[in-house]
């Protein structure tokens, strides 16, 4: 009785031990995923990440703007990249509100402080170079654009950056910022006419097909004729050499104001059609330029006119002085076209595709910044855009 009694309870240890042992598995499995959700849950810090990045030549670039070492380039849907060298990387910039707006212009107004505009009447500044953006204004009712932004100007007011601020636009947007872009007040352009007697017929010739000066976009104002200033696109706004103002636009639309702003005075029509923008030239002239390639340019502060002599029929979008005193002026078909004579004349300097050129940025060792519809990159005289590089890129 006694043995079976022992063998019974050697039975009963051995199948304990047995259970036992079968259990380890499950117990160790238990131990693995408690102490994986301990790790999980657990603070812990991560390597900086990058800033984030896009491709440089995968978007519709509208504007370039430089100040020293810092560049800015924006365009379709919202994008507004930073880069410190023209080369890249290009890195994205970010703003407070994101809208997926088209922006139009970018321009630095001071020390590491840039402004950007775009369609919905969309304002935002950057007070890093463009790394990162604050939204000054967004209309959700209306999908129209401003165009440009100017000054200040010396004249505007002290160095330290307190003079006046412009935006131009579609359909006559006009608005002005006395406090460095931080607000912005609209306003109805008050605009005496000095036209012509002949700018009905100038305006009608316009809207022919058949005729030179034919702009496919006079159309779309309502209205018609040169008198109807307050639908008329506001391309462009710059400073004269003698500290007036001058806005061009659509229907060869030319506003000329002596009293910073406050009124203006048409000049009389030198061409029907578009111009896109002005600028004056390294002897103080007065430069305008815009579709079919018609410049013309004053010696007399817009009073008379003479027409650049320029090789091609592309429309002319955006131009800049070099720091020897050369002219660019970007436009369709990746043209590049080059002024030794104060505006003159016109040499082509490029012309290598299809794409569009909006905008354009000098650089050293003859070359370019392009801002177009192959996105930023890089030209010289006679040879085909390349991209800016990005990181990864192999040269």
């Amino acid at each position: 009785m006694a043995d079976n009694k022992n063998a019974g309870a050697q039975s009963d240890l051995h199948e304990t031990e047995g259970s036992m042992l079968r259990g380890w598995p499950a117990m160790l499995l238990t131990i693995a995923m408690v102490g994986a959700a301990i790790y999980s849950f657990s603070p812990r810090s991560y390597p900086a990440f990058p800033p984030t990045q896009i491709k440089a030549d995968g978007f519709l670039a509208n504007s370039v703007a430089q100040q020293g070492d810092h560049f800015i380039a924006v365009g379709e849907r919202g994008v507004m990249l930073y880069a410190e060298n023209p080369e890249g990387p290009w890195h994205d910039g970010e703003v407070d509100k994101t809208r997926g707006a088209t922006l139009t212009r970018v321009r630095f107004i001071a020390e590491n402080i840039a402004l950007a505009v775009g369609h919905n009447g969309w304002i935002i500044r950057s007070e890093d170079a463009g790394k990162t953006w604050q939204e000054i204004q967004f209309d959700e009712d209306s999908s129209d654009p401003l165009l440009d932004i100017g000054g200040p100007w010396p004249s505007d007011g002290p160095s330290d950056g307190n003079g006046k601020l412009f935006v131009t636009g579609s359909f006559g947007q006009f608005e002005v910022s006395t406090d460095l872009g931080l607000t912005w007040q609209e306003e109805i352009l008050n605009i005496s006419d000095a036209a012509g007697e002949d700018s009905d017929q100038a305006s009608t010739s316009a809207t022919d097909p058949d005729s030179d000066d034919y702009d496919p976009f006079a159309a779309f104002a309502e209205g018609g004729g040169a008198q109807n200033s307050g639908t008329e696109h506001l391309n462009g706004i710059t400073q004269l050499e003698d500290g007036s103002l001058m806005i061009v636009g659509e229907r060869g639309l030319l506003l000329r104001s002596g009293d910073n702003g406050e009124t203006w005075n048409r000049l009389e029509e030198i061409y029907a059609g578009s111009f896109y923008g002005a600028l004056t030239t390294p002897d103080n002239s007065l430069l305008v330029y815009g579709m079919r390639g018609n410049a013309f340019v004053s010696q007399d502060q817009g009073k008379t006119w003479g027409k650049s002599q320029i090789p091609v029929q592309q429309g002319l979008f955006q131009g800049t002085v070099t720091d020897d005193g050369k002219i660019l002026l970007v436009g369709a078909s990746d043209t590049v076209l080059i002024s030794s004579d104060n505006g003159q004349s016109f040499k082509l300097a490029a012309s290598t595709g299809t794409d569009g050129l909006v905008s354009v940025v000098p650089l050293k060792k003859n070359s370019w910044l392009t801002a177009g519809e192959g996105g930023v990159a890089i030209m010289h005289p006679e040879e085909k855009a390349r991209p800016a590089k990005r990181d990864g890129d192999k040269s």
